[in-house]
């Protein structure tokens, strides 16, 4: 069992799950300190904010995770990273500063908070990619740190506003600096420090191999958050923090498929395919399996942690746990196929999943409101798994499609040999 334990997949799906719990506490001091509307107001800032963070990454965090697991030097990467993160940033902050006038009403919560974000590019865009190169690296204990401290530092800081009056900004305010802490603490492992002479041909590499793939996640992130992000313009801010809440629930379960996600992309980085399939299959019914224990406590814990005007948002919570089975099962092969050196191979699937989800959305939501946007998450993460699957048979493992959704007895006993 111990063994098992010091497994990565295992460490870091047990770290998630740690981190995800303290997230899902965090979201419930949240709700109950601003309630549906003020959670709405938070999240027409920190959805945005957190997406064009990510977006302005231009895919070079997969290229320093490849290249960590691929060489070791942690501090060259290092070095690059922080160089591009700073010319990146320069360059981005002022169009994201004209951008955030159409994000929010000037002067409001929600403007100050996207503004915070705007200055912040460039120690987000060089946390993400020194949390990468700490999972190139297989430096787990950094990584698992890195998810569990801003979620305690939030934790520690909502307890004490709670004694306080609170409101939007300064919860969002706290969500933006217990996140750079996070991102940011690799800086204390020598192995990471920036370091060594910058050779511009590696600014070229990574520049190339991150915007090959860029497209592509992009298009992924979008359409994990289109459907929140269309609701920051559409629905009204009560909607908007049940719809809030309920993602943010539902996602406890993305644990599982990161853990084990991370670690198999390293794998296939050093060219070892064998057993993508079956970790698929794994992956998929643990979610399931997560999804039904998650949904049936749903109707006492929801009044119970994040109080009665919360009631609202359990159906919301249930469509969209249901929807992560399908996501579970894109997030591991996405990870795989940059592994496999090919970051920009599910444009296609990820464009034709984007458009249905977006259509369904602008569509639906006008008769059938929030639930219209559960649903289309649902069939938007089958469409990015259709595709995912197809890509996976071609440049990953040729195997029969039944292998990534059935686990016979003696397939699960060949993933607990592996090492």
């Amino acid at each position: 069992m111990l063994a098992l334990l010091r497994r990565p997949s295992s460490m870091l799906t047990v770290t998630n799950i740690f981190a995800m719990g303290l997230g899902v506490f965090s979201a419930a001091i949240q709700a109950r300190i601003l309630g549906p509307e003020g959670r709405g107001e938070l999240a027409t800032a920190i959805v945005p904010g957190t997406v064009l963070s990510m977006l302005l990454c231009l895919g070079l965090p997969d290229y320093f995770a490849r290249r960590a697991a691929r060489d070791g030097n942690g501090g060259k990467a290092a070095k690059l990273a922080l160089v591009l993160s700073t010319a990146i940033g320069c360059v981005a902050i002022w169009p994201y500063i004209l951008l955030v006038q159409f994000l929010a009403r000037p002067e409001t919560d929600a403007w100050w908070l996207l503004a915070l974000y705007a200055s912040s590019t460039p120690l987000f865009i060089f946390g993400y990619c020194l949390v990468a190169i700490c999972m190139g690296l297989s430096k787990w204990s950094y990584v698992a740190i890195t998810k569990i401290l801003p979620q305690a530092l939030t934790i520690c800081g909502l307890l004490i506003m709670s004694f306080f009056s609170a409101n939007a900004l300064t919860v969002g305010t706290l969500l933006i600096l217990s996140s750079l802490v996070g991102l940011l603490l690799p800086l204390l492992g020598k192995a990471i420090r920036p370091k060594g002479q910058l050779d511009f041909g590696n600014v070229r590499e990574a520049v190339s191999f991150g915007l090959r793939g860029w497209t592509t996640g992009a298009l992924g992130l979008l359409n994990q958050r289109v459907d929140l992000l269309l609701l920051t313009a559409m629905a009204a801010k009560t909607d908007l923090g049940y719809y809030a809440v309920a993602t943010t629930v539902a996602s406890v379960l993305n644990a599982i498929p990161t853990a084990v996600g991370i670690p198999a992309r390293n794998k296939v980085a050093t060219g070892d395919n064998e057993g993508i399939a079956r970790t698929v299959a794994l992956v998929q019914l643990l979610t399931f399996g997560g999804a039904v224990v998650l949904s049936l406590n749903l109707g006492w814990v929801v009044p119970l942690v994040l109080g009665p005007a919360f009631n609202s948002a359990v159906p919301l919570m249930v469509m969209l746990a249901g929807a992560q089975i399908p996501l579970s099962g894109v997030i591991v092969l996405t990870f795989c196929l940059v592994g496999a050196g090919r970051p920009g191979a599910p444009f296609i699937g990820e464009a034709i999943a984007l458009i249905t989800t977006a259509g369904a959305v602008l569509l639906l939501f006008p008769v059938y409101g929030i639930f219209a946007a559960a649903a289309a998450n649902f069939f938007g993460n089958c469409l990015s798994l259709i595709a995912l699957l197809v890509l996976a048979r071609k440049h990953l493992a040729r195997v029969p499609l039944w292998h990534f959704f059935i686990l016979t007895p003696a397939r699960a006993k060949l993933l607990f040999a592996d090492r």
